[in-house]
């Protein structure tokens, strides 16, 4: 993660104060907590959510894939999208702020299974 924090810094112009990593999972919601109050710590405010978490697993397809397969990918695609934009809201409201979700390709072309 730091070197694609290097080459987004580089592409802003040298502008790291504008920039933060946390890493974890955000099925857990230790971590979407610590998500939000880093981010407001540290800039202060909360401005926009961009929700990009997403994951497939391609390797199995609908006939293939098993109920925990099933669960991880609605988990990570659904629920933890939902219970951060839970968490960020109050922020949001406060700073007229905006939320982007962001999906996945698959919608956008089929995927052959």
């Amino acid at each position: 993660l730091i070197s694609v924090l290097d080459k987004v810094v580089k592409v802003s112009g040298g502008h790291q104060d504008r920039f933060l990593i946390v890493q974890g999972d955000v099925n857990d919601q230790t971590v979407r907590k610590q998500i939000v109050d880093q981010t407001v710590n540290t800039f202060g405010r909360l401005d926009i959510l961009i929700a990009n978490a997403g994951i497939i697993r391609s390797n199995q397809t609908v006939l293939t894939a098993t109920e925990e397969t099933y669960d991880d990918i609605l988990n990570t695609n659904l629920k933890s999208v939902f219970f951060l934009i839970q968490q960020v809201v109050p922020h949001l409201e406060k700073s007229s702020g905006n939320i982007v979700n962001i999906s996945t390709a698959a919608s956008n072309m089929a995927i052959p299974m």
